[in-house]
């Protein structure tokens, strides 16, 4: 239906004493009919502002990546990063001396791991084990990390354990807590080992200070090695060049660092990703929508929501499309829920292909509105007519 028919019939039910209640159509849609036509701005929900965040999350799995990587290069330079490179093979090496000078560990058993040309973490978990295998090793580790977490239960529960291996005689009742006992129950711990010779106290807290120490680094280093590769490989992230540049890295070391993972991106941004600060500004866009959404329909909303089409324009330009139409798709969006706060489409894409396109299960705002309005004034035009039947009967039953 045109819009000079939609008009008309609007029209001819006022003329006839029909008031058309057309708000609803608001509540549908972010446009207005001249808004669909025009491409002019409309207003927006703050529900289609979710809509809007919700389709870039889960239409462009790039989006979710460039987002990691951000985080991730953001630790160069910074002291985080040293923390997370802080893993090397002194690691291994405070290990097994400690277990060559103080437990009878042979040295060539001690070279075998941190010679090895296996990755720092390899040798870490190897150091490791040899150490978890030492005689009473385990029972004073967990004494130690129940009085490390102040965890009262956990320390109650392996003083049996330590009155067996030591011979002592430790209270282990409901009343015994962490910060009531631990003083006293370590010297009396201390004391009874170094008498009964069943070990150095001392030895064996070097032993946990170095474990300990090495094992946090292995995990942390290796779960921000695992986000950045992620990062870094996922489709969409490196061009060609970019994805070079990695291999070569990848391929000249085993004991990768996440600053020079990252520095390979940093160094020459221009040159080894694909379009990474279009996206930063999509993520902009998206946090300003979330954080900034009024809570009743208005020009504002909408605005935010331009913004993201905008910068979505840019990072994919393979849209082919006005920002005000991708703004229309975005306020449209009708995601499933994933379980975990999200939306994503019903038909979600292959998170290895390419970011090519936007919205395709979903229909415009704009055509919905105008089909609402459609049979609205459909409803309205049968309306008018069956009033003037009816007055028209009525006066050929007067005459």
């Amino acid at each position: 239906m045109k819009k000079s028919q939609v008009l008309a019939a609007l029209a001819l039910a006022f003329a006839l004493g029909v008031t058309p209640i057309i708000s609803t159509v608001n509540t549908a849609s972010a446009f207005t009919v001249a808004d669909s036509e025009k491409n002019v701005k409309g207003s927006a929900t703050v529900d289609e502002v979710k809509n809007a965040v919700a389709a870039v999350k889960g239409q462009y799995p790039t989006y979710k990546n460039m987002v990691v990587l951000s985080d991730l290069i953001a630790l160069t330079g910074d002291d985080a990063v040293t923390k997370v490179d802080s893993l090397s093979a002194t690691d291994a090496s405070n290990i097994t001396t400690i277990l060559v000078n103080n437990f009878g560990y042979k040295q060539t058993d001690a070279d075998k791991i941190t010679n090895s040309k296996n990755s720092f973490a390899t040798q870490i978990k190897e150091a490791v084990s040899v150490a978890l295998k030492v005689k009473n090793y385990n029972t004073l580790a967990t004494f130690w990390t129940a009085i490390n977490d102040n965890d009262d239960k956990a320390y109650r529960d392996i003083i049996p354990t330590i009155n067996n291996a030591f011979g002592t005689q430790l209270a282990y009742n409901s009343q015994v807590t962490v910060a009531a006992t631990k003083d006293a129950y370590t010297a009396a711990v201390s004391a009874a080992m170094n008498a009964n010779k069943t070990g150095s106290y001392q030895n064996y807290v070097d032993l946990y200070d170095a474990t300990s120490a090495a094992a946090k680094n292995e995990t942390t280093y290796t779960n921000n090695l695992n986000k950045v590769l992620a990062a870094l490989k996922a489709e969409g992230v490196l061009n060609n060049k970019g994805r070079e540049a990695l291999a070569s890295y990848l391929g000249s070391t085993i004991n990768p660092t996440i600053s020079n993972l990252t520095s390979i991106v940093t160094n020459s941004a221009a040159q080894l990703l694909n379009n990474y600060s279009a996206w930063l500004d999509v993520n902009d866009a998206v946090i300003a929508a979330e954080k900034n959404a009024q809570g009743f329909a208005n020009e504002y909303n909408y605005n935010l929501v331009l913004n993201i089409a905008k910068a979505l324009q840019v990072a994919v330009p393979v849209l082919d499309k006005t920002n005000e139409q991708i703004a229309q798709e975005l306020v449209g969006y009708k995601g499933g829920s994933t379980g975990d706060g999200t939306n994503k489409p019903d038909d979600e894409k292959d998170p290895s292909a390419p970011d090519t396109g936007i919205l395709s299960n979903t229909e415009a705002s704009a055509s919905t509105t105008l089909a609402m309005v459609a049979g609205i004034a459909t409803a309205l035009t049968a309306a008018g007519a069956g009033v003037v039947a009816y007055r028209n009967a009525r006066r050929s039953s007067r005459k």
